[in-house]
Parts: C-alpha cells; sequence; structure tokens
C-alpha cells in the first residue's frame, strides 16, 4: 500500500494537469479524430494580450475591471496580481469558462450597466469593433463612469492595417478611437498608444510553414527565436501594427 506522501505526490501530478482541460484538445471532426488544436494568428494574440497584461502590471492598480471579458485570458495573465479583478461579459458560456480558468478573479454575466462599483483600471480587449454606431456613445459612458478619478483607461482594438471582418463593424486609427471618447463627452488625456504587432514577410512564412490546413509544427527552441524576434523587432511603434493599444487617464 503506497504511503501518504506517495498518495499525495501522485495526486499533484494529476492535479498540476489540470492547467487546461487536456481531455478536451483531441476531437472529432467531421467524424475525423483530430489530435490537436491550433490558433494561427496565435503569436499575434499572445503579443498584444501580454503587451496590455504588462500595462496593467506597471500601473499596480488595487481594483481592475474588464469589460467584455470574454473567457478571462486578460486575468489568467494577471493571476500573480495583488488586485481585485472583476470581469463582465454578456455571454454565458465565456464567463463560465473564465470562471474556471481564473479563479483567482470574480466574473459576472452582464454589462457595464450591471457594476455597481469603480476601478482605478478599466480595460476593454478587442470591444468596441463589437459595438454598433448607434450604441458606441452610451457604451463608451457607461464604461467611462465605471472609472475612478484619475484612473486608467485601457482600450485595445483592431487597426486599419487588418482588413474589416465580417463581424466587425470598424477597425481603427488613434484618431477615431479618440473621437468616440470625445463624442462620448469623457473627460481623458491620452497618455500613451502603440500599434502593436508589425507583421513582416517572415512572420507570414512561419505562420504558413508551421501551421496550415496540412499540417502543424511547434519546435520550442524555434518558437522562442521567433518571440524573441518578435519582441525586439515587431512588437510596438506609432505608425504600423494590427492592433491598436491605448493608455488614457481621467482628469478632473
Amino acid at each position: 500500500m503506497l504511503n501518504k506522501k506517495e498518495n499525495k505526490r501522485k495526486f499533484t501530478l494529476q492535479e498540476n494537469q489540470y492547467q487546461f482541460p487536456y481531455h478536451h484538445i483531441p476531437y472529432f471532426n467531421n467524424g475525423v479524430p483530430m489530435k490537436t488544436r491550433t490558433l494561427v494568428w496565435g503569436f499575434e494574440y499572445l503579443c498584444y494580450m501580454k503587451f496590455v497584461a504588462d500595462m496593467i502590471s506597471n500601473l499596480q492598480p488595487t481594483k481592475i475591471l474588464d469589460v467584455g471579458c470574454g473567457d478571462g485570458r486578460l486575468f489568467s495573465l494577471l493571476g500573480n496580481l495583488e488586485a481585485i479583478q472583476v470581469g463582465v461579459d454578456p455571454v454565458d458560456r465565456s464567463v463560465q469558462l473564465a470562471r474556471a480558468f481564473s479563479p483567482h478573479a470574480e466574473f459576472k454575466i452582464g454589462t457595464a450597466q450591471d457594476i455597481d462599483e469603480t476601478y482605478d483600471v478599466v480595460v476593454a480587449t478587442e470591444v468596441l469593433e463589437h459595438i454598433p454606431d448607434e450604441e458606441m456613445t452610451r457604451f463608451i459612458q457607461t464604461m467611462y463612469s465605471k472609472l475612478s478619478d484619475g484612473g486608467s483607461l485601457i482600450i485595445t482594438v483592431p487597426s486599419i492595417a487588418i482588413p474589416l471582418q465580417d463581424k466587425h463593424f470598424r477597425h481603427y486609427t488613434i484618431d477615431l478611437l479618440q473621437s468616440h471618447l470625445e463624442e462620448a463627452g469623457c473627460r481623458v488625456e491620452l497618455k500613451d498608444y502603440k500599434y502593436v504587432f508589425y507583421e513582416s514577410r517572415f512572420i507570414k512564412v512561419f505562420n504558413r510553414i508551421t501551421s496550415n490546413k496540412l499540417w502543424t509544427i511547434e519546435i520550442p527552441f524555434f518558437n522562442k527565436f521567433v518571440w524573441s524576434y518578435v519582441q525586439n523587432k515587431l512588437l510596438n511603434n506609432k505608425k504600423m501594427g494590427k492592433r491598436l493599444v491605448t493608455h488614457f487617464e481621467r482628469v478632473s
């Protein structure tokens, strides 16, 4: 019979595997068993999400509100940050996933209108492009009303460097985003903005070679090299990039 120490060790080994629901990785595609799932634009996604997470961490907030939090990916990147983390999203399934992956945070089904408190950081990542024109002013006013005096409003949106997708109403320049805030009567100061992730020819070729309809290739050493290249050469500038990341501060 195994002793208690060995039992605990085995339990811990199993527990640590549940960083992700690995049993759900294999699936059936029209009856065909598939062993992996891939995200072709995974480097781009990690790039701008880590950029936002680092921006928030540097602000050292005590309370964060993620508007349109989806499956809570942002808070999973902020797991070690000592701050109250609240996410809100109208989609029940996404909130259930968020609760499972980020149990340290609080997630609510609904919209920013359902939030009563104010926060020193309010963030909306890839949300505004989904808001119809006629609802934009009210949406931004609601988000702004949840921001404490002197608090930071962080917004990321797809830039016009990306062709407009069917599920989006618009893509952005910094001027267009600022016009939304002005029309909503928000008293904010633009502290910084970046166009994040310039997709070079090398990255396009890398994505085609490593992830396509025929195969997916993951080589950790090569991925590490490409990630370093992205961070050093393609991460951010003021003129080009697939994502616009902005930091506004509420002023009196």
